[in-house]
């Protein structure tokens, strides 16, 4: 059974957070942004990098819509 897909609205600390663990558990999830500089600002930046607590980071990309 394949899980329904997640809209995380916004990029701050929590939807960030939540984007980042939804990806880390390998389910979909698209951002919902405010406008088209959020987007830019998102794609220019290749999407969310995360920095664990244990000292790694990921890189997290997720399809945005507006």
């Amino acid at each position: 059974m394949q899980a329904h897909p997640w809209h995380v609205l916004g990029t701050g600390s929590i939807g960030g957070l939540f984007c980042a663990r939804l990806a880390t558990a390998g389910s979909a999830a698209t951002v919902l942004l405010r406008n088209a500089g959020a987007r830019e600002a998102w794609r220019a930046a290749g999407g969310l990098l995360v920095d664990h607590a244990d000292g790694h980071r990921q890189q997290i990309e997720a399809p945005v819509r507006l």
